[in-house]
């Protein structure tokens, strides 16, 4: 491989290298043919006339879609360099990358590779060249699979980025130009992610697995990665997730930092939202400190931070006598915060035997039923699944408890006090096939359901 120092855009646009980057064509009129495609003696990796293209896509497409390895890797060695660039475009012009065989895709891949290790930059400038975007992203992507390839760039990254900025639309070629970052600094991928993907919505199109890296590499790292990717008025959330977190990630800075983040920009919650927020480091606290995290999220710490994602990395941790004496001392204490501590608790035990076995069994003493009541008053008639939950709930109380009970549910408000549940006819039907079982007349539930 060549050393080469880039000095892009210069040698890109103006000067000499332009002459050696963009291909001087002579038109073919009706009846002459096509010359050559052969540079031999010339190195040039220009695009040939398109009449070239289509003799050289003929001669070869025949040969290359066989599925032997071996021969394709010998045809593929008997191509001159001057000719792989035609070649590649030939391949090219059969259709769109995305729909590219393997087999061409190969083939387009192991030439690139071998122009790249004769001549690095010139094969750089020329993909760079190329007008179609979706081509140039392709190409550029391909190359960066190739691990001589990549720690190349990477080595040049700051004349490639150079490069890539002065081209028209350029964005996925800059995305995965800084996705080779994202390993040896990931906070220059996050920073460079933020000055140069930014989308027309507000939020930023950081390279995949970004996050994850970014986490890893500690808290304030993440913190600039989830940071100031809010917009007033947006609606739309969502977060993707890959990788561990280190040994020794310091929630508490990162929630403390966050939580002045939310108020430097005004996020109450209401008038806007974050694009990526930070639910996956809310989750594993609650998995790895619940105390401190439950501490935070009761103050109002995060307009992000909600109670099932806090039960969600809870479970992942503690044993379900431990999550059962948890939303007793909940319920006996409660904070501040309204949660809805029964929602979450039917989510868990609903479709989980072991866990509802041992619920069943923990709820019969008589200090524990307020957990099971509090379970009861958010069972879902819209959920046929919950009616074995339901009759089990029932079950477990002395008979003298499950009307008032179900009168408990019924008539369960919010703090704003707004009812939870609305009888209807589903609601009624729901609430009959269960309690009927265990020896209660239609008219007494009736007379419940009516009130």
């Amino acid at each position: 491989m060549k050393p080469s120092l880039l000095l892009w855009p210069a040698t890109l646009l103006a000067g000499v290298g332009i002459g050696y980057f963009i291909p001087k064509v002579t038109p073919v009129s009706d009846g002459e043919i096509a010359p050559s495609v052969s540079t031999t003696g010339q190195r040039n990796l220009s695009r040939p006339a398109l009449q070239e293209s289509r003799e050289v896509s003929h001669a070869f497409l025949d040969a290359i879609t066989q599925d032997d390895s071996d021969a394709l890797k010998s045809l593929l060695a008997e191509i001159p360099s001057g000719e792989r660039a035609a070649h590649i475009d030939a391949l090219l012009d059969t259709g769109s990358p995305k729909g590219l065989s393997y087999s061409l895709k190969r083939a387009i891949r192991d030439l690139l590779k071998a122009e790249f290790s004769e001549d690095s930059e010139a094969t750089l400038a020329w993909i760079f060249t190329k007008e179609k975007s979706g081509t140039r992203y392709y190409l550029f992507e391909t190359l960066l699979d190739d691990g001589d390839a990549k720690k190349w760039c990477q080595e040049n990254f700051d004349s490639l980025l150079a490069g890539a900025l002065v081209l028209e639309r350029p964005h996925e070629v800059l995305k995965e130009l800084i996705s080779t970052k994202k390993k040896l600094d990931p906070m220059a991928a996050v920073l460079l992610s933020k000055e140069h993907l930014k989308q027309a919505d507000g939020s930023y199109d950081f390279p995949s697995g970004l996050n994850a890296e970014a986490i890893t590499h500690g808290w304030n790292t993440a913190f600039e990665y989830y940071k100031d990717n809010w917009k007033a008025g947006n609606s739309k959330s969502g977060w993707s997730w890959g990788g561990e977190f280190p040994e020794g990630f310091n929630f508490s800075s990162f929630a403390e930092s966050w939580q002045q983040h939310e108020v430097s920009i005004g996020a109450d919650g209401s008038n806007g939202g974050f694009f990526k927020p930070p639910v996956k480091i809310w989750k594993e606290w609650a998995k790895s400190d619940p105390g401190e995290a439950f501490e935070f999220l009761t103050s109002g710490g995060s307009k992000t931070f909600e109670l099932d994602d806090y039960f969600d990395g809870y479970t992942k941790s503690a044993t379900p006598e431990e999550i059962f004496e948890f939303s007793k001392n909940v319920l006996a204490d409660p904070p501040e915060m309204e949660l809805d501590l029964g929602r979450e608790l039917v989510d868990y035990l609903n479709g989980n035997q072991a866990v509802m076995s041992s619920f069943l069994k923990w709820g019969e003493e008589a200090e524990n039923r307020q957990v099971v009541t509090q379970a009861i008053s958010n069972l879902s008639a819209w959920q046929s699944c919950q009616s074995d939950l339901g009759a089990n709930l029932f079950k477990i109380l002395p008979e003298g408890e499950r009307l008032p009970a179900l009168r408990e549910a019924i008539t369960k408000t919010g703090r704003d006090g707004s009812i939870y549940i609305r009888v209807s006819d589903k609601e009624s039907e729901f609430y009959h096939k269960i309690l009927e079982p265990l020896g209660h007349s239609a008219a007494e539930i009736d007379a419940i359901l009516a009130e």
